[in-house]
C-alpha cells in the first residue's frame, strides 16, 4: 500500500513529465478568436461570487449561426481545443471553447463536473450565447447550441444536455459513466452496474488527477486547485486506496449515471478501443442507458483512447461536424447508430499501426452483444 508520502513524490513525477507533453501537444489558438472573461457559477458553497472563465469565441462567415461548446480534457484549456475550434467555424458554427474552473486562465476551484459548480459555469456559457447576435436563437435566453468534448470535456458534455434543456445535441468522447467503477475497477463484465468498490486505479488516477494539483502560479502543492472536498477524497483513496462515504457522494454527483435518463437530445458517443482509464464499458454504459428514452444515439468505437491507439482524429472531427450540421443546421443526415474500427491484425487498436477498416450497422449491440451462451470446460480426469 501506498503511504501520503510516497504518493506525493509519485504525482510530482507525473505532473512535471504531464506539463512538457501537455505544452508540446497544444495546438496553435487561432489569432482571430475574440478573447473573453465570462461570468461562471459560484466560487464555492460559502461563496456566491462568479468564477472568472477564460474564453474564445470564434465566428464563421455567415452569422447568425447554431453554436457548439468545447470542452476540453482534464488538465488542458481552451487552446487544448483550438484546433477543433477552427474546423467547426470553418464550417458554419458560432464556436465558443472555454477553460474549466481550476485550469488555466480561470478562477475557482476543481469539483470534477459538479452539477453545482462546472455544471452551472455550462449554463452560465448558454446565457452569454443568448445574448450574441451570431448565435442562432430558438426563442427568449434559448441559443441553438451544442456542446462537444472528450474524458473531462466529454463528462461535461453530457451533465450540461442533462441539467439544461437548452443544449440541442451533444457529442462525448472517451468518458466515464460512472467515476466511481472507472477510478475503482471492478468486474470486466459489468462494471457501471456493480456497487462494490474494486482495486483502485493508482497509477491511472495519478496520471488524471496530477493536474490538478498544480496551482495558478505552477507550484506543485498537496491539493494544488483541487476543492477541499475532492482533495480530502482524493488523499484518502491515494493513500488508504478506500472510498468514503463522501468521496462516493461526490463521485456520483459527477457521474452522467445520474442523469443519463434525463439526456434526450441527439447524443453521439465515442469510446477508445485503446483506453484503459474509461474503457469501452463505460461508453456502453451511457449508450444503453440514454437509449432507453433517446431514438437518437450513435456509438463509435474508434481505434484511439487514453492509452494511444491508432489516431483518428481528422476522421472523427468530421464526424463530429457531420452530427452538428445535421442535427442543429440543415446538414446531410448521418447515418447508422455504429461504428467501429477495426486495425489490421486486430479487432483492437494496435500501437503503430494505421491500416484500419469501418464496420458500420444500423443498430448499437451493446458491448457483449444480443445473446450469451454458457460453455462448460473440463480438464483431464
Amino acid at each position: 500500500m501506498v503511504n501520503r508520502r510516497q504518493f506525493a513524490g509519485f504525482v510530482t513525477a507525473v505532473i512535471f513529465w504531464g506539463l512538457i507533453a501537455t505544452v508540446g501537444g497544444q495546438a496553435r489558438a487561432d489569432t482571430s478568436a475574440q478573447a473573453l472573461s465570462l461570468p461562471g457559477g459560484p466560487t464555492s458553497a460559502m461563496d456566491s461570487t462568479p468564477v472568472r472563465l477564460d474564453a474564445d469565441l470564434y465566428l464563421p462567415s455567415t452569422t447568425p449561426a447554431p453554436a457548439v461548446v468545447l470542452a476540453h480534457g482534464f488538465g488542458g484549456s481552451k487552446a487544448s481545443v483550438a484546433t477543433d475550434a477552427e474546423y467547426l467555424a470553418d464550417r458554419g458554427f458560432v464556436v465558443l471553447a472555454y477553460t474549466a474552473r481550476g485550469f488555466g486562465g480561470s478562477t475557482g476551484t476543481i469539483s470534477m463536473n459538479s452539477p453545482d459548480f462546472e455544471i452551472a459555469d455550462a449554463s452560465a456559457v448558454i446565457d452569454y450565447l443568448a445574448t450574441l447576435d451570431t448565435v442562432t436563437q430558438d426563442g427568449a435566453s434559448d441559443p441553438r447550441v451544442g456542446f462537444a468534448g472528450g474524458s473531462y470535456g466529454g463528462a461535461l458534455s453530457l451533465m450540461a444536455a442533462g441539467y439544461d434543456n437548452r443544449v440541442n445535441a451533444v457529442s462525448a468522447d472517451i468518458t466515464w459513466n460512472d467515476l466511481q467503477t472507472s477510478l475503482f475497477g471492478q468486474s470486466v463484465r459489468n462494471p457501471p452496474t456493480s456497487r462494490g468498490v474494486g482495486v483502485f486505479k493508482q497509477l491511472w488516477s495519478g496520471l488524471f488527477f496530477s493536474a490538478g494539483l498544480v496551482t495558478q502560479d505552477g507550484q506543485v502543492t498537496d491539493c494544488g486547485r483541487f476543492a477541499p472536498d475532492w482533495c480530502a477524497a482524493y488523499s484518502t483513496a491515494a493513500a488508504d486506496g478506500v472510498l468514503t462515504d463522501k468521496a462516493r457522494e461526490l463521485m456520483a454527483a459527477s457521474s452522467p449515471a445520474s442523469i443519463t435518463d434525463r439526456i434526450s437530445v441527439p447524443t453521439l458517443l465515442g469510446g477508445g478501443q485503446s483506453d484503459s482509464l474509461f474503457p469501452l464499458a463505460q461508453t456502453s454504459a451511457n449508450a444503453e442507458q440514454i437509449s432507453a428514452a433517446n431514438e437518437t444515439v450513435k456509438v463509435v468505437w474508434h481505434a484511439g483512447g487514453h492509452d494511444g491507439g491508432v489516431d483518428e482524429g481528422d476522421r472523427l472531427r468530421e464526424l463530429n461536424a457531420e452530427w452538428f450540421s445535421f442535427h442543429l443546421a440543415d446538414g446531410p443526415e448521418v447515418t447508422n447508430a455504429f461504428d467501429a474500427t477495426l486495425v489490421e491484425g486486430s479487432a483492437f487498436g494496435e500501437q503503430g499501426t494505421t491500416d484500419t477498416e469501418l464496420l458500420s450497422s444500423d443498430s448499437f449491440p451493446g458491448l457483449f452483444g444480443a445473446s450469451q451462451e454458457s460453455v462448460s470446460i473440463g480438464g483431464p480426469t
